[in-house]
């Protein structure tokens, strides 16, 4: 069956993520750039809301150069580009299309297409990906 990638948009889903006992915020700050993360201690990490590092990431570490490495894995990859636009429903055409921008001089070929995210969106449980409820 062909998966739609043009229209049906997901984001990182922080009920689920409740749901199953995955700490956000731990997930969510270890993607912080290389700074912000010498900044935080584990109990600030733990105790504090998956939102905060979020709002860093989008205001400060998605722009920094060690944010995301061409050799990034690609699950890895897709959860930083939800990161990087603050969580905003996106389709697998345009998570291909932001990976594809980023890493367009990469020495790491990766199969960038659509579908292969789109495939990648559907079989994640590990970092809360699912369907955007409209």
């Amino acid at each position: 069956m062909e998966q739609d990638t043009t229209t049906l948009t997901y984001s990182i889903n922080f009920d689920m993520a409740e749901k199953i006992g995955r700490n956000l915020s731990l997930l969510i700050s270890s993607k912080k750039c290389y700074t912000d993360k010498q900044a935080d201690t584990n109990d600030y990490i733990i105790n504090s809301n998956p939102q905060e590092h979020l709002d860093r990431i989008v205001e400060h570490c998605s722009d920094t150069p060690d944010y995301l490495l061409p050799d990034t894995p690609i699950k890895d990859a897709v959860f930083r580009i939800f990161l990087a636009n603050g969580n905003r429903p996106m389709t697998a055409e345009e998570v291909s299309e932001d990976l594809t921008s980023r890493w367009y001089e990469s020495n790491y070929p990766r199969d960038l297409e659509p579908q292969k995210i789109a495939q990648i969106l559907e079989k994640d449980h590990f970092y809360c990906i699912s369907p955007h409820a409209e």
